[in-house]
C-alpha cells in the first residue's frame, strides 16, 4: 500500500510567510485604489455644487452666495442652506471618503430649526448634527492681519491684506461675479471640516514650512499635521472647486493666498513664493 504523504510543518510555515507577505503588500495597494475610487465621487460632488452655486449666481443678479446667511435675530444658517433648492441629491454635500460632524451643542447661534427645514441636518432628543465636508471660500480681507498674529498681513502693496477677500463674503460684503478677477484661478469650495474657510489658518498653505495657526480646518484626517499624507483626505490630495465651475485635485498645502482671493493680486501675495 502507497503511503500517503501530508505537508511537513516547515512547508505550512513557509506558505503562511508567502500569503502574509502577499497580504501586506497588496492590501496598501487595495486601500489607496478605494480610496480614488472615492475621490473620483468626490470629486463629482464639488462639481455638482458647483453647479448649484452658478444656478444661485443666476438667480440673484450675479452675486455669489455667502457662506453664512444672518437670520437678524444674532443667528445664522450655512451656504448649504442657499443652494439646496439648485440640488437634486443632498447626498453630494457629503463626502464619500469623511464627514466632520459637529452638533447644536458645539454652536448653539446656529439656526439649527432653519438647518432642518431645509434638510441639511437631523435631529434627536433635541441635539441636532451636522455633517461637513466641503467649505466654502469667504476669505475675510480682515483676517489676513488680525489672525494668527498677522503671519500673513505682508501683501506687498502695503494693503495689510484689506481689499484681498474671498469670493463668498458676508452678507454685508457679498461679491458680484464680476468684481471676481480670475474666475478660474479662484477657489470657491475645498474639502474641509468646518463649512467656512474665512481666517488665515483655513487654508491649505504654509508659512515658513508650518501652518499659520498650527493648525487648518482644510483636509481630514487631524487638523494638525504638516505632512499631505496624515492630513489630505485623499492620499494627500485635497478635491477644490474654482468659481468658473472647474474642479480639480491638488496636493495638500500646494494653495496661494491669491488663489484664495477676488483680485488679480499674484503679484502682491505675502509669500515670496507665490508671488507671480
Amino acid at each position: 500500500m502507497k503511503a500517503r504523504h501530508g505537508f511537513t510543518l516547515i512547508e505550512l510555515l513557509v506558505v503562511i510567510a508567502i500569503i502574509a507577505i502577499l497580504a501586506a503588500i497588496l492590501f496598501p495597494v487595495f486601500a489607496q485604489a478605494r480610496t480614488k475610487a472615492r475621490q473620483a465621487s468626490d470629486l463629482s460632488n464639488v462639481k455638482q455644487l458647483n453647479l448649484a452655486i452658478q444656478m444661485y449666481v443666476q438667480d440673484y443678479d450675479e452675486v455669489m452666495p455667502s457662506a453664512g446667511m444672518d437670520t437678524g435675530d444674532g443667528r445664522y444658517y450655512p451656504w448649504h442652506v442657499s443652494i439646496v433648492p439648485y440640488t437634486k441629491n443632498l447626498g453630494i454635500f457629503i463626502s464619500p471618503q469623511y464627514a466632520f460632524q459637529w452638533t447644536s451643542n458645539d454652536f448653539p447661534g446656529w439656526a439649527w430649526d432653519i438647518m432642518v427645514q431645509a434638510g441639511a441636518v437631523r435631529g434627536a432628543d433635541g441635539v441636532y448634527t451636522w455633517k461637513v465636508s466641503y467649505g466654502a471660500n469667504n476669505t475675510d480681507d480682515w483676517a489676513w492681519q488680525n489672525t494668527c498674529d498677522g503671519v500673513l498681513q505682508g501683501w506687498t502693496d502695503n494693503s495689510n491684506g484689506f481689499g484681498h477677500g474671498g469670493p463668498m463674503s458676508p452678507p454685508w460684503k457679498t461679491s458680484s461675479l464680476a468684481s471676481i478677477a480670475l474666475p478660474a484661478e479662484t477657489i470657491l469650495l475645498a474639502n474641509a471640516k468646518f463649512p467656512d474657510l474665512w481666517a488665515a489658518s483655513d487654508h491649505d498653505f504654509l508659512v515658513n514650512g508650518q501652518q499659520p495657526c498650527g493648525f487648518t480646518p482644510v483636509g481630514y484626517f487631524t487638523w494638525v499635521s504638516t505632512d499631505p499624507n496624515v492630513i489630505g483626505a485623499f492620499n494627500g490630495q485635497n478635491n477644490i472647486g474654482f468659481v468658473d465651475g472647474h474642479v480639480k485635485a491638488r496636493r495638500m498645502f500646494s494653495t496661494c493666498p491669491h488663489e484664495w482671493t477676488n483680485a488679480d493680486d499674484a503679484k502682491y501675495d505675502p509669500l515670496p513664493s507665490c508671488r507671480q
